[in-house]
């Protein structure tokens, strides 16, 4: 890390690269792996929507690169958005009846769990960046008081009267069983 960093409110260079990045990628991947499944629709449909997602939470990791990671951020809402929205709509219609109706309700079912448990973790993780814990403003505002003072700052821990602890007695440990031989 250098020390000139920008402004959080501006984009950076590092930003904009990697958000070229990934939309000239994904749309290469996910647009290669359409056209070779392109025989299969609902398989094409399928692993498109379970790439964008992969690409949505590594678009998200990248975001640790730079100082604002707002561009990647966006990036991943789309691409997370993308996943679903292709999946859905792949299972609900699933073209060529590739699906028995209870598998199709199965693996509905599994993409709404997942849906349900990233939109948690995603809701969990805005929390904590929106607002810092309540240890940490509990912790600033006993910075800002002063603290208490150590315990051995106190003039009674200096004084003569102070009684002092025996230190602890040397370990002694048994002689083996059956003498030292």
């Amino acid at each position: 890390m250098t020390g000139t960093s920008s402004p959080p409110g501006r984009p950076t260079a590092t930003g904009w690269i990697t958000f070229g990045l990934f939309i000239v990628i994904g749309g290469l991947f996910l647009g290669g792996v359409y056209l070779f499944l392109k025989g299969q629709p609902f398989w094409a449909l399928f692993w498109v929507g379970i790439i964008a997602l992969f690409f949505a939470l590594a678009s998200y990791l990248v975001g640790s690169l730079t100082p604002n990671p707002r561009f990647q951020r966006g990036l991943a809402a789309g691409f997370f958005g993308l996943g679903f929205i292709v999946l859905y709509s792949d299972l609900a219609v699933n073209p060529a009846s590739t699906l028995s109706s209870a598998w199709q309700l199965v693996a509905l079912a599994l993409v709404t769990l997942a849906l349900a448990a990233t939109v948690i973790a995603i809701g969990w993780r805005l929390r904590t960046i929106a607002q810092p814990p309540r240890v940490a403003q509990e912790r600033e505002a006993w910075r800002q008081s002063g603290g208490s003072p150590s315990a051995f700052s106190y003039t009674t821990a200096h004084s003569p009267s102070n009684p002092t602890t025996m230190p602890a007695p040397p370990s002694q440990t048994p002689p083996p069983p059956g003498g030292g031989r």
